[in-house]
């Protein structure tokens, strides 16, 4: 992975585990070392203080295991990663069974790509307040026969989407950015494909891709579970301080957030329950 100019590795050994959840938090291991002012007046050394502050990108990785069911879903943080879903499998494949072999837990992981075709918009309502965001879906298909990019003026959706934003200015898109009224349909579609790299995908990866939204802006891609960063505020914080101490109504919130995604993921209409990708061996 690359970080400005220079290749960094990842460390994922932060996880926290709660009745059926299990959340590890994985980090690029670029901590940034900062020198600051301890708030004297001398200049001396002694003044300033060396502190460290987590590295970003991050991203999530969610285990939500009930008897018959299980789940694997990445909660992503705007941009982490740069959409290359595939390195954190590849990642995960390497580091994940020594992390939970403790637990009596074995991972099977596939690579997921994450390419664009076309737009869709879902709007659903924030747990924090009463506002409504706008989450752009990408759903992708990869014609194997054509090596053109996709046309994505085909699809009108993203028209709908611009006069939504000038009906309400709070409205925000996949990647979190806010859009005013005067953003254009290119604007839009212009910064998303920068993020996820699309055409760079198109380009490099021929496969077909079935992503599938529900209601709740729940993504499926490949039919691997992938719910977006919508997530109550400091839900994952406060589930990794309360899976040691006590369960919490906070803590409790990332658990029923995770069970509503995947009761809605049932009641969608074209989706299909997703592959059992997380599995306890027999003793």
């Amino acid at each position: 992975m690359k970080k400005g100019k220079a290749d960094v590795s990842l460390r994922n050994d932060t996880f926290a585990v709660r009745k059926d959840i299990i959340v590890f938090r994985l980090n690029d291991d670029k901590d940034l070392k900062r020198t600051l002012p301890t708030g004297t007046t001398t200049n001396a050394v002694d003044d300033y203080e060396e502190t460290t502050e987590t590295s970003y990108p991050f991203c999530h990785i969610i285990f939500f295991n009930q008897p018959g069911m299980q789940y694997v879903a990445i909660e992503k943080k705007a941009g982490a990663f740069y959409g290359k879903i595939d390195k954190i499998t590849k990642i995960l494949k390497q580091n994940f069974d020594r992390m939970i072999k403790v637990l009596g837990y074995t991972v099977n992981f596939e690579e997921i790509y994450m390419q664009a075709m076309a737009w869709d918009v879902v709007k659903r309502k924030c747990r924090e307040n009463n506002d409504y965001v706008t989450q752009v879906c990408l759903t992708a298909k990869r014609d194997k026969d054509n090596t053109k990019y996709s046309d994505y003026t085909r699809n009108s959706n993203i028209n709908g989407f611009i006069e939504e934003g000038m009906e309400n200015e709070a409205k925000e898109v996949f990647a979190g950015y806010k859009y005013d009224k005067e953003a254009s349909e290119q604007s839009v579609k212009n910064i998303i494909d920068k993020m996820f790299y699309i055409n760079k995908f198109i380009e490099n990866n021929e496969c077909e891709i079935k992503v599938k939204l529900s209601k709740s802006g729940i993504i499926c891609l490949n039919e691997e579970v992938v719910p977006m960063y919508f997530l109550p505020e400091r839900a994952i914080e406060n589930f990794l301080i309360g899976s040691s101490i006590s369960a919490t109504e906070d803590v409790s919130t990332l658990e029923e957030w995770l069970k509503n995604s995947i009761n809605d993921i049932k009641k969608t209409e074209d989706a299909t329950t997703p592959p059992q990708k997380l599995t306890r061996p027999r003793q």
